[in-house]
């Protein structure tokens, strides 16, 4: 259920950005969100979930 919540919040968050490149037609956004975009996706995935995990299955 989390993994599928963290993943809905992604591609939330992945097409708030790209609306909001298409709304302002300047296109340096794409490059630099989508570069943001994968930076916290592997920040999350990498560091945040496993000390959830880790949290979680102790209780």
């Amino acid at each position: 259920m989390f993994a599928f919540v963290f993943f809905v919040f992604l591609l939330v968050m992945w097409a708030v950005n790209y609306w909001l490149q298409y709304k302002k037609k300047k296109w340096i956004l794409p490059i630099a969100g989508t570069t943001l975009y994968i930076a916290i996706f592997l920040f999350v995935g990498d560091v945040v979930m496993p000390f959830l995990r880790e949290i979680i299955e102790a209780q």
